[in-house]
């Protein structure tokens, strides 16, 4: 199947014309006019509200919020800046009219601010809001202070660790429910019983109206991993009811192997986790680890699978980060932890490296997005599967917003939206896709019996390189899509078809 879309790459090039030349499935574009962007602008949200459709671009100094119509005709526009030295962007929101933008906010005399930003997108040119939501004191205890942001349906969450007085305190943290509009709905104070400065928050959810998951790393000595003989942490799951002071838990531990941090998926009643170990420290991964954990039987199920052969055997693009590290699992994350219909699981990982450029400041990096790892399990958590696609995308200077991928799941089979570069698919190595004339975009299904892979787009054809990772479903199989060409960018809405 590759080798006939080869085939026929290499029909639609020599002939130079830019149509998508393969059977279903395909795609369709509807495009907005370009409108001129900085070199490095990208988009950082898209939203649709009734027919219109709205778009934040970072654009040089200036985020800029741009309202379409259901044409995609631009209606209006405003921007604002943000202080790049002392605040960050960590989620943004829409209801109803308003787009919520929440920032973090290093202020003076040691404090640390959830600074909230409303924009008013039934008429742009409205003054923008702005006023700081939660303000915490720093000190020299506790000088890692964050907050996260998780968006529901009808909900927005946040949480952040609490400073401490005394070095020897228990971790603790708060979390608020908010409406979307930002009215207080709950607040919760919630106490993990292992020393703060030795406990990292990996993860916080709520999984009702009084039990909250919470993730953690946690150290023996020191919070940092340490190189010596063995590993110095461990992780920790934990069931908190702060109503009722009740917990349950449940530790991974192993001295031998280093455990990476991995994904957590959970219900009511039970949660369950994967990632990658390796040997050595930040050495390449030999295989998953995999904890399920029942907190109403207590009932622990935790293993460690080193891949096998096959694994090992899958093709990839051969990049290694260094001569020392002898694995082609040297550099992957995982990225989901999915259960399927019939009580298997699925594990989605992608390799990711962050290398200084050669030039430059220190601040200039290329960002590699390198091959998907899929990896399927039996309910009895053996890898009886996997798949290895095989793709090399770099992005220079930037955070990598062209590169990496888009999941979509229908039932058991995955589908994978990606940017490739054309000439990776005419040669067994593939070639990294650097910047943007030679990307195309690919479509890969994959599933526990089969795999598929479909050229559906190359850049002349789409106009300019899309956004895959950010793509927004706004109906079934039809997605708002960004796309840029050199120093022009358009919004656009691609319907996807298949037979």
């Amino acid at each position: 199947m590759i080798r006939t879309a080869g085939k026929y790459l290499f029909v639609a090039l020599f002939l130079n014309v830019s149509i998508i030349v393969f059977s279903q499935p395909s795609v369709q574009f509807k495009w907005s006019n370009y409108k001129k962007v900085h070199k490095y602008s990208h988009n950082i949200f898209l939203s649709q509200f009734q027919s219109n459709f709205i778009s934040v671009l970072k654009n040089g100094k200036y985020f800029e919020v741009i309202k379409y119509d259901s044409t995609l005709k631009i209606i209006c526009e405003t921007k604002f800046k943000i202080d790049k030295n002392y605040e960050k962007i960590i989620g943004i929101w829409q209801h109803q009219y308003f787009i919520y933008v929440a920032t973090t906010h290093d202020l003076k005399n040691q404090q640390l601010a959830l600074r909230i930003r409303i924009i008013n997108t039934d008429s742009l040119q409205n003054k923008i809001s702005s006023f700081n939501l939660i303000v915490l004191n720093e000190n020299r205890f506790s000088r890692n202070l964050y907050f996260k942001i998780s968006e529901n349906d009808s909900s927005v969450d946040i949480y952040h660790p609490n400073t401490h007085k005394d070095e020897n305190e228990n971790q603790t943290l708060t979390y608020y429910t908010y409406s979307k509009n930002l009215k207080l709905d709950d607040k919760a104070l919630v106490e993990i019983p292992y020393k703060h400065s030795l406990c990292q928050i990996l993860k916080v959810e709520k999984t009702d109206s009084t039990n909250f998951i919470v993730y953690t790393k946690q150290f023996y000595i020191r919070a940092i991993e340490k190189r010596g003989m063995s590993p110095n942490y461990f992780f920790g799951f934990y069931k908190i009811n702060p109503t009722t002071d009740s917990i349950a838990k449940v530790y991974l531990k192993n001295n031998n192997i280093y455990l990476d941090a991995g994904r957590l998926r959970h219900n009511a009643n039970s949660a369950e986790a994967s990632g990658f170990f390796s040997n050595i420290y930040q050495g390449g991964k030999q295989g998953i680890w995999y904890l399920k954990y029942d907190y109403k039987e207590n009932i622990v199920i935790d293993t460690i699978l080193k891949f096998n052969q096959k694994i090992k055997d899958l093709p990839s693009n051969k990049f290694q980060k260094s001569v020392f590290k002898k694995t082609i699992f040297e550099s992957f994350y995982a990225d989901y932890l999915i259960k399927d219909k019939n009580s298997k699981r699925v594990i989605v990982a992608e390799q990711f490296l962050l290398i200084p450029a050669s030039f430059g400041s220190s601040y200039t990096y290329n960002r590699f997005y390198g091959d998907i790892l899929i990896l399927y399990l039996d309910k009895n958590l053996n890898i009886y599967n996997g798949r290895r696609i095989i793709k090399a995308q770099n992005t220079f200077n930037n955070i990598g917003e062209f590169s990496s991928y888009y999941l979509e799941r229908n039932d058991s089979t995955l589908y994978f939206f990606y940017n490739d570069n054309l000439s990776s698919i005419k040669k067994s190595k593939a070639q990294q896709l650097i910047w943007h004339k030679s990307s195309c975009l690919v479509l890969f299904k994959s599933n526990e019996f089969s795999e598929e892979k479909k050229i559906l787009a190359d850049y002349e054809g789409i106009g300019g390189i899309i956004q895959v990772r950010d793509m927004f479903e706004i109906g079934k199989n039809k997605f708002l899509v960004y796309a840029r060409k050199k120093k022009k960018a358009k919004l656009g809405i691609m319907t996807f078809t298949e037979n």
